[in-house]
C-alpha cells in the first residue's frame, strides 16, 4: 500500500496509523473487534474456540 493513499472511508493514510499507532492502535483493535463479534458469532459454533 502507498505511504500517502487513504487506508479507508476516514480518509486517514497508511503514514498516519504507522506514526500514531501508539495513541490510536488499542481504540482502533476495540472498534475493530466489536463490529466483527456479530458476524463471528454467527459463523462459528460454540465449540470453535479459536474464532471467539
Amino acid at each position: 500500500m502507498k505511504f500517502m493513499k487513504a487506508f479507508g472511508c476516514d480518509g486517514m493514510s497508511n503514514i498516519f496509523y504507522q506514526q500514531n499507532w501508539d495513541c490510536v492502535g488499542s481504540s482502533l483493535v476495540l472498534s475493530l473487534q466489536q463490529r466483527l463479534k456479530p458476524l463471528l458469532t454467527k459463523m462459528a459454533r460454540e465449540n470453535q474456540y479459536s474464532f471467539v
